[in-house]
């Protein structure tokens, strides 16, 4: 974590995020990349409200409208990365409210007629999803706005 701290201090990003509320959550239950993408969020000045992991996408945006924050930041492993990411995706339009989406980990799955897993950052992207798993290009899209 220290390395990627660094450098993300060398380009300018410390404090970019500051007081800004963040909710992070792992979609499976793998927890090592919540907690470093946890640490990197707090130490750029983020209040990162933690969400937990193996957390459903619609428990996660009932804990988000609890507490009242947009951006909304999962961390994948399990190959499920494009089903959670449009299912955020589609029950955020049934509920009315505009959300931010970052996505990082482990971006892949297996698509209809395909055998193999492949990456599906284009794909979620396409749905409106930063899917990253470059953590400067992240902080520098929740600096935004």
């Amino acid at each position: 974590q220290n390395g990627i701290l660094e450098t993300l201090r060398g380009q300018g990003l410390e404090g970019s995020l500051r007081d800004k509320p963040i909710v992070l959550a792992s979609g499976d239950s793998h927890s090592y990349g919540l907690l470093l993408v946890e640490g990197v969020l707090s130490a750029m000045g983020a209040t990162v409200l933690n969400a937990g992991v193996d957390i459903a996408p619609a428990q996660l945006l009932d804990f988000a409208d609890e507490k009242q924050v947009s951006d909304i930041c999962v961390s994948v492993h399990n190959g499920q990365a494009l089903t959670y990411g449009r299912q955020l995706v589609e029950l955020s339009g049934s509920r009315g409210r505009h959300y931010r989406f970052f996505m990082g980990g482990k971006l892949n799955g297996i698509l209809p007629g395909e055998s193999e897993p492949r990456e599906v950052d284009g794909l979620l992207r396409e749905t409106g999803i930063l899917a990253t798993n470059d953590l400067a290009e992240m902080v520098r899209a929740l600096a935004e706005r």
